[in-house]
């Protein structure tokens, strides 16, 4: 494996352990997660993106206010790697189903989406399975 490969593998791991966690942390706290970004610089360094949005932004509007970022980001060449985690809902079986989504992207690699399902329930947050991973067309380093 070339030291390229190498760093693409360690930078996706460490932004999908990092943003499950906060996620997870955000679930825990608040029942919700509101949509946030974590970059890997150039320098190497793992750090928050943030963004100003409206008091009253949606979801749906953070996560385009966040996309929005990271592309002028990557376009710059500030960053190497990124992801923006967000929560979502479907149906599955017939029955609503809640999940914490998660991009990944890196500059010289792959595009991947994590999905981690969760049960929420009157008690709390409970039952996260396994992220099943899909790859997606790039967003942030178009």
């Amino acid at each position: 494996m070339s030291a390229v490969d190498t760093q693409i593998k360690e930078d996706a791991k460490v932004l999908e352990k990092s943003a499950t966690r906060l996620a997870k942390q955000m679930l825990a706290k608040q029942r919700k997660i509101a949509p946030f970004a974590r970059v890997i610089t150039q320098e190497g360094k793992e750090e928050p993106a943030e963004v100003q949005v409206g008091r009253n932004a949606s979801d749906e509007e953070i996560v385009h206010a966040l996309l929005s970022q990271l592309q002028k980001s990557a376009k710059a060449e500030h960053i190497r790697a990124a992801c923006i985690c967000s929560e979502t809902t479907f149906i599955e079986s017939s029955i609503e189903t809640y999940a914490i989504r998660i991009r990944i992207e890196h500059r010289n690699g792959p595009s991947n989406q994590l999905t981690t399902t969760f049960r929420r329930l009157p008690i709390g947050i409970v039952g996260y399975a396994k992220p099943k991973f899909v790859h997606v067309p790039h967003k942030i380093f178009v």
